[in-house]
């Protein structure tokens, strides 16, 4: 495990995650020498799968909830009040062979 400084360098809301299947967040992160993108979302149509039985619109709309509350504590965190405003925050990345997990540096906000 590592522990890398960085950016958020972009974040918007629309399709992304899976072959671009998926509706959410998406977040361009950066440092000096490394770069990776963070999606946060779910679905973007309610499916049903084998493996997982009916996936409805009320399974959806706590997915997208919960999206929406990490994206507010985000934001409060980081100390901005629109979504764009988050691009340059400082963030500590936390890596083993892909990303593990981010936050925003409150320490510098």
């Amino acid at each position: 495990m590592s522990v890398q400084l960085g950016k958020i360098e972009e974040v918007r809301i629309g399709k992304g995650g899976y072959q671009d299947a998926m509706f959410g967040v998406t977040f361009v992160l950066s440092g000096d020498s490394w770069a990776t993108i963070d999606f946060k979302g779910t679905w973007d149509v309610s499916i049903e799968t084998p493996e997982s039985g009916a996936w409805s619109d009320l399974d959806r709309l706590r997915s997208l909830g919960e999206v929406m509350i990490f994206l507010s504590e985000l934001m409060n965190k980081a100390k901005v009040t629109k979504m764009e405003d988050l691009k340059g925050v400082p963030i500590s990345a936390t890596f083993s062979d892909k990303l593990e997990g981010w936050r925003v540096l409150t320490e510098v906000r």
